[in-house]
């Protein structure tokens, strides 16, 4: 099995948790209520994860070959190079961090949106420590989640270049 595969199994596995996600939000669509300009918010976020998880269920080798490009010596043996198992592993911790990124910032818009729909205007600085952390940390988790996913290649370089040798 290529890295692409596995990766692709991954990319198969994000689109059952982003369509699972989505059943909440396109259930809502469904309920009658006032018309306001948060509603089509609502609208767009579960247009956005179904069609999202439609795409990644559809185009999974795709996908997975952006993620991890084909390098040609890797298409003659049918063990995996230590480069391979790296990448494996630095794509593999990105696609969770995103998970984690995703739902804790579905979490967080739909904090805020509570808060603007109660009148309260929400100002970063004045909010709890727990409260500032967990924003931070979900931004921290995405940004990583981005790196690891699209320069796996750029870290296995520098992981390679250190002194210490594996």
């Amino acid at each position: 099995m290529q890295p692409i595969h596995i990766i692709a199994i991954l990319v198969r596995l994000f689109a059952v948790w982003l369509f699972i996600n989505s059943i909440e939000r396109v259930a809502l669509l469904f309920i009658p209520t006032p018309v306001e300009s948060s509603f089509y918010l609502l609208h767009i976020a579960a247009i956005s994860e179904l069609l999202g998880s439609i795409i990644l269920w559809n185009f999974p080798t795709l996908i997975s070959k952006k993620l991890v490009p084909l390098e040609p010596n890797s298409l003659t043996h049918d063990k995996l190079s230590l480069n391979d198992w790296y990448r494996l592993a630095f794509v593999t911790l990105g696609i969770f961090l995103l998970l984690q990124a995703i739902s804790d910032s579905f979490y967080w818009l739909t904090y805020m949106h509570f808060l603007k729909e109660q009148n309260i205007s929400y100002v970063f600085s004045e909010d709890t420590p727990e409260n500032k952390a967990s924003i931070t940390s979900t931004a921290f988790e995405f940004a990583l989640a981005v790196v690891f996913i699209f320069s796996s290649k750029h870290i296995i370089s520098l992981i390679r270049s250190t002194k210490v040798k594996i």
